[in-house]
């Protein structure tokens, strides 16, 4: 210490907190103004089961925020959004490769899931779901045959923006049928895995 004196001084003197630095900042600005009905949509889409009751838990800290209306949307939160029914697909099959172009085509990201005859990704793809409206569960399947037509093939190595979970062993599929997925927007086994990664 007595070897280094100056610089303990200047450093301590450097380590002070200032409190007359000319900071013009209304604090009630700096309140966070989040859209709750945005967070509360891509909670749900991220399968963020109990993040949003935990977000609103948060926003209590913050007088600034309208909590009526962040209560009244945690509220409805729950419920038949937590009710779980049982999906039962309309199944459109594509036996060309214009339907299956069609079908790849009409959503800007498509969400898609596979079937193969054995194991996922090590077994023979039987074929490509892909959802046509989700709201009426509508479903689209190309089976393998016309997936490894060139014209469909063409498309998929295109711009094709897809969605799904656990996507890996597909791609792993198609990179054996020389079919080139490259455009994933989100596999969501891999966000439920950042979620929690001990389940």
């Amino acid at each position: 210490m007595i070897e280094s004196r100056e610089r303990v001084l200047r450093n301590a003197k450097l380590m002070v907190l200032r409190r007359d630095a000319p900071v013009e900042i209304d604090l009630q600005s700096l309140a966070p103004k989040p859209n709750i009905k945005e967070v509360k949509e891509i909670f749900a889409l991220l399968e963020f089961k109990t993040m949003f009751s935990r977000f609103t838990e948060a926003l209590k800290h913050f007088a600034e925020i309208d909590f009526a209306s962040v209560e009244s949307t945690s509220s409805n939160a729950g419920g038949e959004s937590d009710v779980i029914s049982e999906i039962v697909p309309i199944i459109e099959p594509c036996k060309t490769a214009k339907q299956a172009i069609a079908a790849l085509q009409k959503n800007e990201v498509s969400d898609v899931a596979a079937a193969w005859i054995g194991d996922a990704g090590r077994s023979e793809l039987l074929g490509l779901a892909v959802v046509d409206d989700l709201k009426q569960n509508k479903v689209f399947w190309i089976p393998t045959k016309v997936l490894v037509s060139p014209d469909v093939k063409k498309v998929i190595a295109g711009d094709f923006k897809f969605r799904g979970h656990n996507v890996k062993p597909l791609m792993r599929s198609c990179m054996h049928l020389d079919i080139d997925l490259k455009e994933m927007v989100l596999d969501t086994a891999i966000a439920a895995y950042l979620l929690d990664p001990s389940e």
